[in-house]
C-alpha cells in the first residue's frame, strides 16, 4: 500500500492554486511518529479556502484600515459620515421626541377660532388655569395702537378724526371711531390690516420664542378670531374651532357689549364663513355653557395629548362672565 502524498490530496484543487508549486509539493510524507506538518508555501497555496484578504480601509478613516467594515460598497467618494452614524441614539423618552414634534420646539401652540361670542376666551382661560400661556390677539392689537409706529401710520392713513377727544394729549386712538370706519369700508379695513397684522405677527413670534426658551408655559394658546384670515394659523401646531348657537352668542354679546343682531351679522360678515373655518380646524369644541364639566374633561384630554402630562387638579371656582376686554373676538 502506498502512502498518499500531498500531490494526491490536492489533485482536485483549482489549478490556479497550484501554479506556484515547486518540487517540495511532490515530496512524500515522512513515516514514523505523527508530527504536525511544517508550514510551507505548498500547504498555504493548496488549501481549499482562499487566503484571507485584508480589510480595505474605510474611506472616512484612511489611517485605520478595517476599523469601519461595511456590508456593501459605497458609491463614489464619501466625504461625510453616514446618516446612521451622525443620528443621535433613539430613546423612548417623550422629552427627546418633543422638540421634533412641534414647530417651535418643545411647546405646542394651539390656535383658537370661532364665531363672535362663541366663548373662545373661556376656553383660553381654562387652559391658562392648567398652565398654558395665552396670547390674546385683541389685547395685542389694542396695545399696538398705543405705540408710536402703529399710531403714526394710522393717523397718516385715517387722519386725526380717529383720535380720542377725551384725551388732552391727543395721542390716543379711539377704537370705536376707528372700528366704525373700517367695518363699513372694505378698503379701509384692508389698510388697517396691512398696518397692524405684520406688527402683531412679529409680536406673536417673539412671545412664542420667549415662552419656549424660558419655559413660561407648557402650552401656548393663540386666541384670534381672524387666525386664518391673517395667516397666523401657520404659527400653530393645532387649531380648535369653538362654536355655539347664534342665540347663545347674541345673548352673550348683548350683555357684554350691547350688540344687537345687525351688529353681530355686520362684524361676522367681515370674517371668513364659520363653516369654512370649522372645516379647516383640527378640533371642534361646542361651548353652549350648559355643561362645563364635559367641556373640562375634553380640555383635560387635549392638555394631556399636547403636553404629555396629566392635567393639574383645579380648584372649584364660581362661574364668572367673560371679560369683555379679553373676548372681543374682532
Amino acid at each position: 500500500m502506498t502512502v498518499p502524498t500531498e500531490s494526491n490530496s490536492s489533485s482536485n484543487s483549482n489549478p490556479a492554486d497550484n501554479a506556484d508549486d515547486g518540487p517540495s509539493s511532490r515530496r512524500p510524507a515522512r513515516l514514523g511518529r505523527k508530527t504536525a506538518p511544517s508550514p510551507s508555501p505548498s500547504t498555504s497555496t493548496s488549501s481549499k479556502k482562499p487566503p484571507r484578504q485584508a480589510l480595505k480601509s474605510h474611506p472616512l478613516d484612511s489611517k485605520s484600515p478595517g476599523r469601519f467594515p461595511q456590508k456593501g460598497k459605497l458609491k463614489g467618494k464619501a466625504k461625510t459620515a453616514p446618516a446612521s452614524v451622525l443620528e443621535p441614539e433613539k430613546t423612548d423618552s417623550s422629552e427627546s421626541r418633543r422638540p421634533s414634534r412641534f414647530k417651535n420646539g418643545s411647546v405646542a401652540v394651539l390656535g383658537l377660532v370661532g364665531g363672535l361670542g362663541a366663548g373662545k376666551s373661556t376656553i383660553a382661560a381654562e387652559l391658562a388655569r392648567r398652565g398654558a400661556f395665552v396670547l390674546d390677539a385683541d389685547v395685542v392689537g389694542h396695545a399696538l395702537l398705543k405705540q408710536r409706529p402703529a399710531r403714526e401710520e394710522i393717523l397718516r392713513r385715517f387722519g386725526r378724526k380717529v383720535l380720542d377727544p377725551a384725551d388732552p394729549s391727543g395721542e390716543t386712538i379711539d377704537r370705536k371711531a376707528l372700528g366704525a370706519i373700517v367695518f363699513k369700508d372694505v378698503k379701509a379695513r384692508r389698510d388697517l390690516e396691512k398696518i397692524l397684522h405684520p406688527l402683531m405677527r412679529n409680536t406673536f413670534e417673539k412671545a412664542i420664542s420667549r415662552v419656549v426658551r424660558k419655559r413660561q408655559g407648557r402650552l401656548i394658546v393663540l386666541d384670534a378670531a381672524i387666525l386664518y384670515e391673517a395667516g397666523w394659523n401657520k404659527l400653530c401646531d393645532i387649531v380648535a374651532f369653538v362654536s355655539a348657537p347664534e342665540a347663545v352668542r347674541l345673548a352673550r354679546l348683548a350683555s357684554q357689549r350691547g350688540w344687537n343682531k345687525e351688529t353681530l351679522h355686520s362684524r361676522q360678515g367681515a370674517q371668513w364663513p364659520l363653516d369654512q373655518k370649522r372645516a379647516l380646524a383640527d378640533l371642534h369644541f361646542e361651548n353652549e355653557g350648559d355643561d362645563p364639566s364635559a367641556l373640562g374633561e375634553r380640555l383635560d384630554e387635549l392638555w394631556q395629548k399636547l403636553t404629555h402630562r396629566r392635567p393639574p387638579r383645579l380648584k372649584a371656582t364660581a362661574d364668572e362672565p367673560e371679560d369683555p376686554s379679553k373676548s372681543t373676538d374682532d
